[in-house]
């Protein structure tokens, strides 16, 4: 997903070609694909059964979501704009899914006993992603 999410990004701005526009379609449609696969193993977690950890595993799990309603409602903008056309805020929240993904990979490949701690690491990515993250972090302070 990261490398096709870069891809999409470095051809951003080539969409005027029929290779540009080829090139965004195809990253485009493994990004969303790959992280519709993430959802659907996001959607089978039950943090409730994670005891002390239960709190960071919420976390996580509504993080993910976050970028996966961000990538849906990107997805909706391009398909009424009929273009792959990028803010500059779009930019910046698609950078922050690289982020947030290639935080994740390291993560996954060095053995962990508790790699739900890795939301800590996502704190700022994720806030490009989400404005009413801060808030939730606040209300969830308490139970950490």
């Amino acid at each position: 997903m990261v490398e096709k999410a870069e891809t999409f990004i470095q051809h951003s701005e080539s969409e005027q070609s029929e290779v540009g526009r080829e090139i965004l379609f195809n990253s485009w449609r493994i990004v969303v694909g790959e992280q519709r696969s993430i959802s659907h193993h996001i959607v089978s977690m039950q943090p409730h059964y994670m005891g002390k950890m239960e709190t960071k595993w919420s976390m996580l799990q509504y993080s993910l979501f976050r970028v996966d309603m961000l990538l849906n409602a990107l997805t909706m903008k391009f398909l009424e704009q009929g273009s792959y056309t990028v803010t500059t805020e779009d930019f910046k929240q698609l950078q922050a899914v690289i982020t947030i993904y290639k935080k994740i990979h390291e993560e996954v490949e060095k053995p962990s006993k508790h790699p739900e701690l890795i939301i800590d690491d996502l704190t700022e990515p994720i806030l490009l992603i989400d404005p009413y993250y801060s808030s939730i972090l606040k209300e969830q302070e308490g139970r950490y």
